[in-house]
């Protein structure tokens, strides 16, 4: 992956993932697989002619994941970034072997990881910054991979960052045989310690009984709780809507349901079974994509209900 610093006072315009005190900082995960398009891309944005800082490599030398660890340590795939009130930038992603593609199988999205940044210890060198993992908190269930908390929902409450769902895989990078299902437990990166902790409370919007569609041969089974995918949007009174996602792949979770920080509770708002034809049309997400949900800066009134979320 690459990292930049993107300067306030540029000339040009960027998009920005994270604001941050000292410029916009920019992650990618793999690099374009043609080798020319990589160089002009790096030149481009080292130049100065936009304002780009150096690019960083982000690399992981730990003892965290065995197997076939490259000299140097794991290269790494940021997936979620969430800038932290102390400045920090927390980073959920996974590691692989390969430097300049996610090649499968050993990609391998086996290494979910989480860790944190501190921007103001960049300075303006090019050069590898070694990130320390942060326990997960997650579980195993046998036949299954390791969970994993990339393409999990997050957002911001007053304790941390709460993450809901994540993934567990069978047959990871066979391509055509993958199985991937949602998780039901939830996790809150804390910032006072800055760890991850597993919530006691876990989901409960899902399918009652659905097969997973790539393992027929274990028949319906309950899914509820299970999201892989789901958005989380903080409202104005802090709590947490939990929306949308899959319950495995290609099989929609049309759930609704709520966070209470306060309790550290959900409060399911729809059952997935219960779901209205309006709501599973717009809930449900089109292939690995997210439901899009926006906190209204003004309710929008609507048969007479004020409408707070689009």
């Amino acid at each position: 992956m690459s990292l930049h610093l993107f300067a306030p006072f540029a000339r040009r315009a960027a998009i920005s993932i994270a604001p941050l005190l000292l410029g916009t900082l920019a992650i990618a995960g793999c690099a374009p697989a043609d080798e020319a398009d990589v160089g002009q891309d790096e030149a481009a944005q080292t130049a100065g002619q936009d304002g780009w800082g150096p690019s960083l490599a982000l690399r992981d030398d730990t003892s965290t994941f065995s197997g076939n660890k490259p000299a140097g340590g794991w290269f790494v795939t940021p997936i979620h970034v969430s800038l932290l009130p102390n400045g920090k930038v927390l980073v959920t992603g996974w590691e692989r072997a390969d430097e300049d593609r996610c090649a499968f199988p050993e990609g391998s999205r086996a290494h979910g990881t989480t860790f944190l940044l501190d921007p103001q210890s960049f300075g303006n060198q090019a050069g590898t910054i070694e990130i320390q993992p942060i326990d997960e908190q997650t579980t195993q269930t046998q036949g299954w991979t390791k969970d994993v908390l990339y393409c999990a929902g997050h957002a911001q409450t007053t304790k941390g960052v709460l993450y809901t769902g994540g993934a567990r895989y069978q047959e990871l990078g066979v391509r055509g045989h993958e199985a991937e299902v949602g998780i039901s437990s939830a996790r809150i990166f804390e910032y006072a310690t800055e760890k991850m902790r597993r919530l006691d409370a876990t989901m409960q919007g899902g399918p009652a009984s659905e097969p997973i569609k790539s393992r027929p041969q274990y028949g319906p089974v309950n899914k509820k709780g299970w999201r892989w995918y789901p958005t989380n949007t903080r409202l104005p009174d802090g709590k947490i809507l939990v929306s949308g996602g899959f319950s495995s792949l290609e099989s929609a979770n049309n759930s609704l349901e709520v966070f209470d920080p306060a309790s550290e509770t959900f409060s399911l708002m729809v059952q997935h079974d219960d779901g209205s034809a309006p709501l599973r049309e717009n809930m449900a997400p089109g292939l690995k994509d997210y439901t899009h949900t926006i906190l209204l800066p003004e309710p929008v009134m609507v048969n007479g209900r004020a409408r707070q979320v689009a």
